[in-house]
């Protein structure tokens, strides 16, 4: 599986990272605007190879992917999503997916009108700590729950 990163900063590296652990798949392009944050995908890479871009739209045309994931800023995700979704990519956007609930509903009716999944992320229900803990306030372990953050 050929992953592109689209957005650099903190949660993109993040993905970097996760997708160099997955023996099944690499990271072959990443992009984003600005210098600093793309410096952190070359240093998060190491001797990996990845394209980089400064547009996701030139990602998005390369061929050079299989799947996408975003993490760039939030408020920058509808139109990046506009423009995954006139392809056939699936795409993990992180959350929110939108910012605005205008946003999401547009980015729901385009996703509709086609066959690759749109997954907003929440991968952190899945991980072993958190569902372990999940389990343990389900079985009472913490009390009354009240609020969690």
């Amino acid at each position: 599986m050929r992953v592109g990163i689209i957005g650099t900063g903190m949660m993109g590296c993040e993905h970097i990272r996760n997708v160099m652990g997955n023996p099944a798949a690499r990271v072959t392009a990443y992009s984003d605007p600005v210098e600093e944050p793309r410096g952190w995908a070359r240093a998060t890479l190491g001797d990996a190879t990845a394209t980089e871009f400064l547009d996701h739209r030139d990602l998005l045309s390369s061929g050079m992917v299989d799947a996408v994931i975003v993490a760039s800023p939030n408020f920058t995700h509808r139109a990046i999503l506009d423009d995954i979704l006139a392809t056939d990519l699936p795409v993990l956007v992180e959350k929110p997916m939108c910012t605005t609930v205008e946003d999401c509903l547009a980015v729901v009716e385009a996703q509709s009108h086609r066959s690759a999944i749109t997954w907003v992320g929440l991968e952190y229900r899945y991980m072993a700590p958190i569902s372990g803990l999940l389990g343990g306030i389900a079985a009472g372990a913490a009390g009354r729950v009240r609020m969690v953050a």
